[in-house]
């Protein structure tokens, strides 16, 4: 066998033992929640879109379909226990993967909205109000909306973000999700 036949075949089954780890731990691996300490931070990073999480439940409900697959006649395949269990296996730990997740990037809003809401106070306290003014809220309208592409708000990219708009010490926010066009 010619040697570049043999690294592209080796490239392509690495690629695939590598899918079921990818795809299913997105929770574990690609999704972040705030840092340690994020209530002194100035600024962080972390993962504020589900889209991770869903993948991992998509890739267990895929899992356990062949699972159940394979114990639905299992004289059709050679080792159907196997194809079960691992089935089962991937579409448990792709299922813990979702739900770490979700759990992270719900932390991760909740931080970004403390740190707007940190961010607005502090900033009040440096400005001189008149006392006669005294803002009670701030509110955006819709709270969740979808964007595709128009208004005051540019889509640049699918995905979902949160928009705090402030005055004085009151911070209002809302959700947009930008969705892809049909």
């Amino acid at each position: 066998m010619k040697p570049e036949r043999l690294v592209s075949r080796l490239m392509v089954i690495a690629f695939l033992a590598s899918l079921p780890v990818t795809t299913g731990a997105c929770g574990f691996i690609l999704t972040h929640a705030p840092p340690e300490g994020h209530e002194q931070m100035d600024y962080f990073t972390c993962t504020e879109s589900d889209a991770g999480p869903i993948i991992d439940f998509v890739w267990a409900g895929l899992n356990v379909a062949g699972a159940i697959v394979y114990a639905s006649d299992p004289d059709a395949y050679e080792n159907s226990s196997a194809g079960i269990a691992v089935g089962l296996g991937w579409g448990a730990f792709s299922t813990s993967a979702g739900i770490v997740g979700l759990n992270k990037t719900k932390k991760c809003r909740a931080a970004k909205r403390q740190l707007a809401e940190r961010q607005a106070r502090g900033r009040a306290a440096e400005r001189d109000q008149p006392a006669d003014i005294l803002v009670q809220t701030v509110v955006l309208m819709p709270a969740v909306d979808t964007l595709n592409n128009a208004g005051l708000v540019t889509a640049h990219a699918t995905g979902a973000v949160i928009i705090a708009a402030r005055t004085d010490n009151v911070v209002g926010t809302g959700n947009i999700v930008v969705v892809s066009p049909r």
